[in-house]
């Protein structure tokens, strides 16, 4: 499924490519028990940063608390893509190799777990 999602309705992606929203890109939050975990997949560039920057807002606003974003099923990413994770405010849970790759080019952080779980990459 192609969209957007609805940040008051977790692990709903809506939305689709006529609406405005990025093509090949969805995110949506998922609970991972009492955490919002942010879930992205297909193709975070340039059109899609200004998305998920938008939830990683909109969880911290209503959850009051940085989100875990799985990132596992991204499958292209660039810079501006992933710029909305690297200011700290957000915990990498999983990643794909194309972006642990591109972290590595950009000398950020590698994903790290929230305290407690494991990290799954």
């Amino acid at each position: 499924m192609r969209g957007a999602l609805l940040p008051g309705r977790p692990g709903t992606p809506v939305g689709s490519t006529s609406s405005g929203q990025p093509d090949g890109l969805t995110v949506y939050v998922n609970r991972l028990g009492l955490r919002p975990v942010v879930v992205v997949a297909g193709e975070l560039d340039t059109c899609g940063a200004a998305l998920l920057s938008a939830v990683l807002d909109d969880v911290r606003v209503t959850e009051g608390r940085a989100a875990e974003v799985d990132l596992a099923a991204v499958e292209y990413a660039d810079s501006h893509g992933l710029a909305p994770l690297l200011d700290g405010q957000a915990t990498i849970r999983r990643a794909s190799p194309v972006v642990r790759r591109l972290l590595g080019l950009l000398h950020a952080p590698r994903p790290r777990a929230a305290a407690g779980e494991p990290l799954v990459l």
